[in-house]
């Protein structure tokens, strides 16, 4: 075999790796940027204006490239059962409702009704968003109390 015929195999198989892997990117990058992605995350916080009124906020965050429809927002019961409380919308919200690619939402409930309902905040709560899609997405075990 010459040189250049050695070249030339070189050249081609280093071409065929790169084309290969540029197209597994390619497949991949078309993948993520259409998969739906939100991230749930629990808070306090604290309703002024007059009286203060502590509060539990659910945030949604759309990390996907295209807008979600929230159909429900809720708590899970800390019975065990694995029941979920749904939270009606309130003034202030923007869930349930449509959040637009990379952007948030979020809700609120009223400490004192939390606790009315069975919820303990001293205890790890996890929160829930329904899409319109069927998808579910919930939040991290978080204690938003500290005894």
């Amino acid at each position: 075999m010459s040189g250049l015929a050695l070249y030339g195999a070189i050249v081609g198989t280093v071409s065929i790796v790169l084309g290969g892997g540029s197209l597994a990117w390619q497949i991949y990058s078309w993948r993520q940027d259409r998969r739906t992605r939100v991230a749930v995350r629990l808070a306090n916080g604290f309703l002024g204006g007059g009286a203060v009124q502590a509060l539990l906020t659910i945030t949604a965050v759309n990390y996907s490239a295209h807008p979600v429809t929230v159909n429900s927002v809720g708590l899970e019961s800390q019975d065990g059962s694995k029941q979920w409380a749904l939270l009606p919308m309130v003034p202030g919200s923007t869930i349930p409702g449509v959040i637009k690619a990379r952007d948030s939402g979020s809700t609120w409930v009223v400490v004192e009704d939390a606790s009315r309902v069975g919820l303990d905040l001293f205890k790890p709560l996890i929160g829930r968003v329904d899409l319109s899609t069927g998808q579910t997405f919930q939040s991290k075990r978080t204690v938003l109390r500290k005894p």
